[in-house]
């Protein structure tokens, strides 16, 4: 019964963090048609009690909420959150953050029968979102950069055609505000105050961190100053942005091998706990119930996770 409770609220944890991070698109078309339908030969105490049921989950959905965005741990968490993550929903992320928090502590202390651990529990719980939002904020911020490296791509070859600059930001302009929108609205105010195209487009790159829009921001802005011919500039510069390009792509092809091994490496020791757990009932106790046990498993984990940071950063290799 000690075991069936903690892995009964980590399902339930399971079917929340599920729910708040695929949202079934498919229920809410049905919800409305059956709003628009007449509601001919429905119960009507049944649709009473059915009414009382979801707006008490929603008032309690609301007070949980607002008792969360209203504490410091939450404000400085949704701070953090928008700083990082742009094209994420926060009340997805808060949804999981919450059920985590709520469930998993007390699975924690069943299943290791040691109430001493729930505030060990709850910290490492607390702290961990902090560490997945500067992951998801890290792979966001990669495949932004992926994209602006097209971006540059292609404005390098509209220059090079005789396109101007003013008429290649128009043409790529739905792209950028959608990739760097506070970044996008420098770049719109300075082009409505009269500001040249080149300089307004150099602030933009800057605000981006976009090395290749910058430093075709840079030689548009020499065009302009000097008077040389900008076709035969974007002509190296566009070769270069594309050779970049492709010796990332051959970077990430080549550490492959290597962040796969650490990523197998990382989770070997958990997936030879789990077989020994399923095969031999005494593992699960002396791991999990007597000090000896957690003491090895913390030492455990805290040199795995070590391992597995110290070969992606060996492995992270900055152009």
């Amino acid at each position: 019964m000690r075991i069936v409770i903690p892995f009964a609220a980590l399902l339930i944890a399971f079917i929340t963090i599920r729910k708040a991070l695929f949202k079934d698109s498919s229920s809410k078309v049905r919800r409305k048609i059956e709003s628009l339908s007449p509601s001919e030969g429905k119960n009507p105490g049944s649709s009473r009690n059915v009414g009382k049921d979801k707006l008490f989950l929603q008032r309690t959905r609301l007070f949980i909420t607002k008792r969360f965005d209203g504490s410091l741990y939450g404000r400085k968490l949704k701070k953090i959150f928008e700083t990082n993550i742009k094209n994420a929903s926060w009340e997805r992320f808060r949804a999981v953050v919450i059920a985590c928090i709520v469930l998993f502590p007390p699975a924690g202390a069943l299943i290791t029968a040691q109430p001493a651990l729930l505030p060990l529990t709850a910290f490492i719980v607390g702290i961990a979102p902090f560490a997945a939002i500067k992951y998801l904020g890290e792979k966001e911020r990669a495949s932004i950069l992926k994209r602006m490296d097209r971006i540059a791509s292609e404005i390098s070859m509209y220059l090079k055609c005789g396109v101007t600059l003013a008429d290649a930001i128009k043409m790529c302009s739905p792209e950028l505000e959608k990739l760097c929108p506070q970044s996008f609205q420098i770049l719109r105010n300075m082009i409505s105050s009269g500001k040249p195209a080149e300089e307004a487009f150099l602030a933009f790159a800057i605000s981006a961190s976009a090395e290749e829009l910058e430093l075709i921001a840079r030689a548009c802005l020499v065009s302009l100053k000097t008077g040389s011919e900008l076709s035969s500039l974007m002509g190296a510069i566009g070769e270069a942005v594309r050779e970049r390009a492709s010796l990332k792509r051959e970077l990430e092809v080549g550490t492959l091998q290597g962040r796969l091994s650490g990523l197998i490496v990382a989770l070997l020791p958990y997936m030879f706990l789990a077989l020994s757990v399923a095969l031999t009932k005494n593992t699960a106790h002396v791991i999990f119930a007597t000090p000896t046990g957690l003491l090895m498993l913390a030492v455990a984990s805290i040199l795995d996770i070590i391992g597995f940071v110290w070969i992606r950063k060996i492995l992270r290799i900055k152009m």
